[in-house]
């Protein structure tokens, strides 16, 4: 829903709600089928963005929490919005390990290709995850690509330096416990591929 350029997931923009979630009853029910069925005992949301609502989030929690399952969980998430209400929540309702988009280690890049979202958000993300005890995976794209006024904008090699050097200042802060990264890919269907296209 942040339109970020290198998101494929155009399918999802052609009707609203561009955000459409399954109750936390539905989702607990699942978690439970999975435990209760198949003695699976570590669960992961691969929604691209558990906290896009804070209010949907904490209620997946609390259903976890009233149910006292015994599992845990992991989670992709955003550094926005991210209260320490929810932070807290998803510990005791046994989440133990998030991976966080972050992109890259240049503001520049991040306002180009609409993460709206900044370096010092992602590291408040991260220390609050930190402080309850929760793993951090970082995720980085180098070489990205936008438009700026009809101008095509890149990252290069000293850009991408810049974000291995953003990431071990992360993991020497102890504010990532992993990274992963790759080279960024348009895929049909994002606002980078007709970027990649218009431009050649």
């Amino acid at each position: 829903p942040y339109s970020c350029t290198f998101c494929s997931n155009a399918v999802w923009k052609q009707a609203k709600p561009y955000v459409r979630m399954r109750s936390p009853e539905n989702i607990v029910d699942e978690m439970e089928e999975l435990y209760k069925s198949y003695g699976i005992r570590e669960i992961y949301d691969c929604c691209d963005e558990f906290n896009i609502s804070t209010d949907h989030a904490l209620a997946v929690c609390e259903e976890i929490k009233k149910r006292r399952l015994p599992v845990v969980w992991k989670a992709s998430v955003r550094a926005t919005p991210l209260p320490e209400e929810l932070v807290k929540a998803m510990a005791e309702a046994g989440c133990w390990y998030v991976l966080i988009g972050i992109e890259s280690g240049n503001e520049e890049t991040l306002v180009g290709i609409n993460k709206h979202v900044t370096l010092q958000e992602v590291e408040n993300a991260c220390r609050l995850f930190k402080r309850y005890k929760i793993k951090v995976q970082g995720l980085f794209m180098l070489y990205n690509v936008w438009q700026d006024n009809g101008h095509l904008r890149h990252e290069d090699t000293e850009m991408a330096k810049k974000t291995f050097k953003y990431m071990s200042e992360l993991v020497n802060k102890r504010l990532l416990d992993y990274i992963g990264w790759s080279i960024t890919i348009p895929y049909p269907g994002s606002e980078l591929y007709e970027i990649a296209t218009k431009f050649n």
